[in-house]
């Protein structure tokens, strides 16, 4: 009989004992005249905060943006993310893959106390085609704004 209980109360210790800040989320919210983008992940809570389950997706609205670059699905397009107890800072690059070259680089900073909610932050943009690079124009088009990450 104490065996079967032992088992049960380590079985319902295991189901139901929150997990002890082995992962959590991380998501970011950018809306303005010039770009919407949503961030969603689960982020571990360990050496180097692995990212998983990780979904992306920006709209570029800035007059001038080709139309293949307009919407994009940025889920495999994280290059550098850096999570720390105050601070998150995520860069997405992508490129045209057929035609002529272009691309956009996305960098979205943040700073604050996690504990307090929202961490506010900021973010670059730059967008590349080489049609429009002449003289006097380096091809790109810069823009940047506010955004809002969340983590747990």
């Amino acid at each position: 009989m104490r065996i079967r209980f032992a088992a049960a109360a380590f079985v319902y210790t295991l189901l139901f004992s929150p997990a002890a800040q082995a992962s959590g989320g991380l998501w970011c919210t950018i809306e303005d005249h010039n770009l919407s983008m949503t961030v969603e992940s689960g982020v571990t809570h360990g050496l180097g905060s692995p990212l998983f389950n990780f979904r992306a997706a920006a709209e570029l609205k800035a007059e001038g943006i080709a139309p293949d670059f307009r919407k994009l699905t940025l889920d495999d397009k994280l290059v550098h993310h850096w999570l720390d107890n105050d601070e998150s800072r995520l860069s997405f690059y992508i490129e045209r893959e057929q035609g002529e070259y272009g691309s956009v680089e996305i960098v979205i900073e943040t700073a604050g106390d996690p504990e307090e909610g929202d961490l506010p932050g900021t973010y670059q943009a730059a967008y590349f085609e080489s049609a429009r690079q002449t003289a006097g124009n380096d091809g790109y088009l810069r823009f940047e704004g506010k955004a809002s990450c969340g983590g747990e």
